[in-house]
């Protein structure tokens, strides 16, 4: 079992659709001790969006990224056209490498505050025999003044030694050795309180051609 003082969180940052809203997500974590958080981020429109017929382009997201935030991010990775769990794959291999005890997933409507982020690694930290956590989300929808509660999906999960892990749809994670693998839904988990956090998403604000 890692050393509580020793663990280290990778956040996995998929952003894409939202770059008015890139410095107010990524506020509370530029500051943080980077012996304890690294940093991977990944920009690409998903294909659902194509059929469904949104074919506008976010190419600021990856600008602000590479521009201002670039000392932040162990790897930033961009592309044309994917989907969650291959997005997420191509950002999750960075902070495998680097040695990371969590993978936290960062979506770009996710608005944490410093205090959270604290009251959640210390959560974690007193649960390590756990795999994975859920984290409860106020989830905004039409403006940034209403919201409704219940969405709580995974977001963090524990890496194993010698073992791969991979996404293989949207949050789901498959951890692998050799032929074997195990769907982390068999695993043990907890969701973190609401008293402990209860987190801003603007999941169904902004861009109305993109919320459509």
């Amino acid at each position: 079992m890692s050393n509580k003082t020793n663990m280290k969180f990778g956040i996995l940052c998929n952003f894409y659709g939202f770059p008015e809203y890139l410095d107010s997500v990524l506020q509370s974590w530029k500051d943080l001790d980077k012996s304890k958080f690294i940093f991977s981020a990944v920009s690409c429109k998903y294909d659902q969006y194509k059929e469904v017929g949104y074919i506008k382009e976010d190419k600021d997201t990856i600008s602000i990224l590479n521009s201002k935030y670039k000392d932040l991010f162990l790897k930033i990775t961009s592309g044309e056209i994917s989907n969650d769990s291959v997005s997420r794959n191509f950002a999750l291999k960075p902070l495998i490498e680097s040695d990371a005890n969590y993978i936290w997933l960062l979506d770009g409507d996710e608005f944490y505050t410093v205090n959270e982020i604290s009251k959640i690694v210390n959560f974690v930290e007193q649960n390590q025999f756990v795999d994975w956590f859920k984290i409860n989300f106020k989830n905004y929808f039409n403006d940034t003044s209403h919201w409704v509660d219940g969405f709580n999906p995974p977001r963090i999960f524990k890496v194993k030694s010698s073992t791969n892990m991979r996404f293989y749809y949207e949050n789901d994670i498959l951890y692998e050795t050799g032929s074997r693998s195990i769907d982390y839904k068999s695993l043990s988990s907890l969701e973190i309180p609401k008293s402990v956090s209860h987190v801003k998403h603007f999941s169904w604000c902004g861009d109305k051609e993109f919320l459509k």
